[in-house]
């Protein structure tokens, strides 16, 4: 990655295991800005997630789309990648919320 493309960057990793449940964490850096969150998933979950990534990245059609926890104070983590041109550019929609209650966040 060059050193200019440093500022815009997405990671997905492990930060807990179980036997029934894996903790994601998502970072994202956009720029000046940067976010986190966290959220619950089964490997099954998982599994599916990078099946449904080497689909779209060797045929770059159609989208992938997945969402681990949810947006009510457990954290939230979304993805949504798509083309963006005929030339095969993609883009990355990220959702994130975080594990803060949502009465506790304002809202805009």
């Amino acid at each position: 990655m060059a050193t200019e493309d440093a500022a815009y960057q997405v990671s997905l990793e492990v930060v807990y295991v179980d036997e029934h449940l894996l903790q994601l964490r998502c970072r994202v850096t956009v720029g000046e800005w940067s976010g986190q969150a966290r959220a619950y998933t089964t490997q099954g979950a998982i599994r599916t997630l990078a099946n449904d990534l080497r689909r779209f990245g060797e045929s770059l059609r159609g989208q992938s789309r997945w969402e681990a926890g949810a947006d009510n104070g457990i954290g939230l983590i979304g993805l949504h990648l798509y083309c963006v041109n005929r030339a095969g550019h993609i883009a990355c929609h990220v959702r994130l919320a975080s594990d803060t209650a949502t009465e506790h966040r304002p809202k805009h």
